[in-house]
């Protein structure tokens, strides 16, 4: 598991979370609580969904990958971003 994904799906989470909240709406009570706390099957979800941006972001700039900057950032996306936290 990468960090970058764990940590990615941890902040998706609570900010969900916060925006649920701060709009009225009541989520879960399973995901209601930490991220260390929250069901796996719910974590995988939401891993799942960090890698769908991820793997979209990447489709998006794929087009423009000749300019070196954008070669890099689809790198650094690909690969272990944020491994060093």
């Amino acid at each position: 598991m990468s960090v970058k994904i764990e940590r990615l799906a941890e902040v998706c989470h609570d900010a969900y979370e916060l925006a649920a909240a701060g709009s009225g709406w009541v989520t879960q009570l399973e995901s209601r609580k930490p991220w260390a706390e929250v069901p796996e099957e719910n974590r995988q979800a939401t891993r799942a969904g960090v890698q769908a941006v991820l793997d979209d972001l990447v489709a998006r700039l794929q087009p423009l990958a000749t300019d070196p900057c954008v070669a890099r950032t689809i790198a650094w996306l690909r690969t272990g971003v944020g491994d060093a936290q």
